[in-house]
């Protein structure tokens, strides 16, 4: 299954969150042994106690400012965890005989034979290393949490230009088909204008033709009559003609 570049991210966020909470715990398990070592230290050998710089109350205090002093960097961490490890810090420092048979089992081989003041050294330098590997932890977090939104950002400023430059496209073709609508609905109102006066036009010129025509039908008509007088004119001169020959061929048969 592939994961995107965000999922892998969380996925190792997660990770370095569980990480992260497991170091917390056992630094706060080691300062709880530094603290069940002190006390049982404190019962057996009073002595050497009492050359030390600190006894093992103070030293139980020293190290609760120590760690009240020292906040973790992580935001993961559980507030409630870390009220109940100070509650067990108390409780250890005031009860030095709990879990003896356990206390020889908390520091390496290495490190048995050592004096009390070297085993302190000891457990104060490893956690101060696993305090420093809870401080790289968390910037790794940290930079992990600035890398993601980093990318987050960009990829949103990416989009957003995007976006921003679809939008200017988009505006600049609405307002070329607004300019060349306007063209074309002056352009359109032009040629009504001209239509309409062409029609007019048309219409006078019909009107004029109609005129026209009903003048030459009331001429023609006249001129039919005309040549129907005319031509009742031809028949009588032509039949008074006959009739004055014939008169004239009766009156010289007469005289004959």
């Amino acid at each position: 299954m592939n994961l995107r570049p965000g999922d892998e991210g969380i996925e190792k966020e997660c990770e370095y969150r569980y990480i992260n909470s497991q170091l917390e715990a056992k630094t706060m398990h080691l300062l709880r042994e530094a603290d069940e070592i002190l006390a049982h230290g404190a019962k057996s050998t009073n002595d050497d106690l009492c050359k030390a710089s600190l006894t093992n109350s103070e030293y139980c205090s020293s190290l609760r400012q120590s760690v009240d002093t020292v906040e973790p960097t992580s935001e993961y961490l559980d507030k409630d965890n870390l009220n109940t490890a100070s509650v067990d810090e108390v409780e250890y420092c005031d009860e030095p005989d709990r879990n003896e048979m356990n206390d020889r089992n908390i520091l390496p081989e290495a490190a048995v034979g050592l004096s009390l003041k070297a085993q302190n050294r000891y457990l104060q330098a490893k956690v101060r290393v696993l305090l420093e590997e809870n401080q790289k932890l968390n910037s790794q977090i940290a930079q992990q949490d600035y890398d993601s939104v980093k990318r987050s950002l960009d990829q949103q400023a990416a989009e957003i230009k995007a976006l921003t430059t679809r939008l200017n496209r988009a505006t600049e073709e609405c307002d070329r088909y607004k300019a060349e609508l306007e063209k074309v609905r002056s352009s359109t109102r032009e040629n009504v204008d001209s239509l309409r006066h062409n029609v007019d036009n048309l219409m006078t010129e019909n009107k004029r033709l109609e005129r026209q025509k009903t003048e030459l039908i009331g001429a023609f008509k006249k001129q039919m009559k005309l040549i129907d007088v005319l031509r009742r004119q031809k028949m009588l001169i032509e039949a008074s003609k006959c009739l004055q020959i014939t008169e004239e061929e009766f009156l010289k048969a007469l005289d004959w």
